[in-house]
């Protein structure tokens, strides 16, 4: 019983971590920019310049910009 429950621990691990590299691979396909999207409302109350610094720095914050394996 102890040997059966054991391996059923470690399949569920074992899962866990596949689904969570699926899951992650799957997000980053999905089209559009998050950080566009956060900013999107303040786009007409800010000067196109002051627009593009907070898109770059929201990106950095986010770690948009970091290769996919870092994130």
């Amino acid at each position: 019983m102890g040997k059966y429950i054991l391996k059923r621990i470690i399949y569920m691990i074992f899962v866990f971590f596949v689904m969570s590299f699926v899951l992650f691979f799957l997000y980053n396909m999905i089209p559009g920019d998050p950080a566009r999207a956060q900013l999107e409302p303040l786009k007409n109350k800010l000067k196109p310049e002051e627009y593009q610094y907070r898109y770059e720095q929201l990106r950095k914050t986010m770690g948009l910009d970091d290769p996919l394996m870092v994130r």
